[in-house]
């Protein structure tokens, strides 16, 4: 089903992430989701929106989302039943908080799920409530979720936020999770959006500095993947974060956009889950799926656009798509409305700008067309 951008043709939807429910029942301090959708009564993705994209853009995987996809309810498994129907391998994204170990049990053995997304900031009590205002019950669940999962040998991938309270603690975050048999941890940078603010984000130099005691101390059976990291391989920092020699480390190689998007349970198609613009590049409640991925401007420019700097890269132009291995160009366009910028350098300074009081204290949300761009070739 691939059309063509110019000369080159579109790439088919290799991921598709459906946000079923708006509502959550956690208040994390990192969440990416608009701040008014928090308070404000649940909205539902119909089922019929669902089986739209599924039709449409025929991906390889569909993730169920949320705010917290379990309180969806049945909706979960009819949504589960059209991926299956439209050949699309189901996996889940969920705080495992809410869903029992017989839930779990239930959207593998009826669903079909091939896999679950979670996260763990949560290596106490304490850091449960002032992290993500849950409450120790909520912990406990989560923890024996993530046994359970582990223990059914089901593919699991639990991250981390990297937090500027918490980032100290990262050691034992990392074994408390390799403890309940989590084979595949993930950490990530902030995005500043939503909720989140750069004043949650740890100075890039601390950061370093735990993610080499981590790796120094790093269970052997449990991999490493830095996810959504602004801090690219060209940067002074690289050498810290992306060790050379440690197979059990890698990098997460962000190809949002290019073959992967993100509806929320309005219809609002963006590039990615942590990318808002007004209006959205596109609404598959009113408009077709497929003209939205192929002929948006703004996942054109996703494609098409990198800063002039990564022209000849061998890491920019190491796979399909032209941005860096480990940047984040959702954080660059939403801060400067363009992609011509380095990510790190950006990333380093709006951080200390917004810190001194001089820079806002999030990325803007920005119009559409400041974002859009030209949608010519670079």
């Amino acid at each position: 089903m691939a059309g063509r951008d110019g000369d080159r043709p579109v790439p088919a939807v290799r991921k598709l992430e459906l946000q079923l429910v708006t509502a959550c029942n956690l208040r994390c301090t990192y969440c990416a989701n608009d701040p008014d959708v928090r308070d404000a009564p649940p909205r539902f993705m119909p089922l019929e929106m669902v089986e739209r994209c599924l039709d449409r853009l025929r991906p390889e995987i569909v993730s169920l989302t949320g705010g917290e996809v379990a309180l969806a309810g049945d909706r979960v498994l009819s949504a589960l039943e059209l991926a299956r129907r439209y050949g699309a391998r189901p996996v889940i994204s969920s705080n495992l908080t809410v869903f029992r170990p017989a839930d779990l049990d239930r959207l593998v053995e009826v669903g079909g799920v091939t896999g679950f997304f979670s996260s763990c900031n949560d290596l106490d009590d304490a850091m449960t409530l002032a992290v993500r205002g849950g409450r120790p019950a909520e912990r406990r669940r989560l923890l024996e979720n993530l046994a359970h999962i582990a223990r059914r040998g089901w593919p699991l991938s639990v991250e981390t936020i990297l937090l500027r309270d918490t980032v100290g603690r990262l050691v034992e975050l990392h074994r408390l999770l390799a403890d309940l048999g989590v084979r595949q941890h993930r950490i990530e940078f902030l995005t500043p959006v939503g909720h989140a603010s750069w004043g949650l984000m740890p100075d890039f130099e601390e950061v370093a500095d735990a993610l080499e005691r981590l790796y120094a101390q790093r269970a052997r059976d449990c991999h490493l993947e830095l996810t959504c990291c602004p801090i690219t391989p060209c940067s002074p920092l690289a050498e810290r974060l992306f060790p050379r020699d440690d197979p059990g480390v890698s990098a997460y190689h962000c190809t949002d956009g290019k073959d992967l998007c993100y509806v929320t349970a309005g219809g609002d198609m963006v590039p990615c889950y942590a990318f808002t613009c007004r209006p959205a590049p596109g609404n598959v409640g009113r408009e077709d799926p497929r003209r939205i991925w192929e002929e948006s401007p703004v996942f054109l420019r996703v494609r098409r656009e990198a800063p002039p700097a990564c022209e000849g890269c061998r890491i920019a132009t190491s796979r399909p798509g032209v941005t860096c291995t480990n940047g984040c160009w959702a954080m660059l366009l939403m801060g400067t409305g363009g992609l011509t910028q380095l990510c790190w350098e950006f990333a380093v300074a709006a951080r200390e700008s917004a810190l001194s009081g001089a820079g806002p204290g999030r990325l803007p949300v920005r119009r559409l067309e400041e974002v859009a761009g030209t949608g010519a070739h670079p």
